[in-house]
């Protein structure tokens, strides 16, 4: 089985903006490995911790989408973008 870091070398050819969520209880991806995660992210848009377990987006759907719609614009630039 590979570890989740064994892929690491091929992310700077990662170019899209990448957003990071980690967990505080979080038993699957540790928050340590979210960390390890975004700082390896060559494009990072940024690493968001909330509290719960590894389901934020079902946990936590405001804050994740908040995020994520945060993201969105920042790519998008001017335009609106709807739900």
């Amino acid at each position: 089985m590979r570890r989740w870091d064994a892929g690491i070398s091929t992310w700077p050819a990662l170019t899209v903006p990448t957003l990071v969520i980690g967990s505080h209880r979080d038993r699957l991806t540790p928050l340590v490995q979210s960390r390890r995660i975004a700082a390896a992210a060559p494009n990072l848009a940024g690493l968001v911790e909330l509290p719960g377990g590894h389901c934020s987006m079902l946990e936590r759907p405001a804050e994740v989408n908040r995020e994520l719609r945060t993201l969105a614009e920042s790519i998008a630039g001017s335009r609106r973008i709807s739900s």
